[in-house]
């Protein structure tokens, strides 16, 4: 068996960047996980907005299909998408 005082400074060194990366790829991976979930609920939410306002959509609407309705209502959140990720990533930016 080695012993700890045996094991060289570079192996510390690997280990502890191992680590470190180790804990920057789960915190990606969780923050990934949860901003599915949550567009998973974005999308029900929708959903359930779109089915319950039906028939007010189809009346008030040029458009009589759900589906065509369902694909403007996907546009607007894309847009809306879009410009929170490029606003974030502009406050977010670090000088370098």
């Amino acid at each position: 068996m080695i012993k700890p005082e045996k094991v060289g400074k570079r192996v510390r060194e690997e280990l502890t960047e191992f680590q470190e990366e180790f804990r920057k790829y789960l915190a990606n991976f969780i923050t990934g996980a949860l901003a599915f979930v949550a567009a998973l609920l974005w999308r029900d939410a929708i959903s359930s907005f779109l089915l319950r306002y039906k028939e007010y959509i189809e009346n008030s609407l040029p458009f009589k299909e759900l589906w065509v309705t369902q694909f403007f209502v996907a546009l607007i959140v894309s847009f809306i998408a879009v410009f929170g990720i490029v606003l974030m990533s502009r406050l977010m930016k670090t000088e370098k």
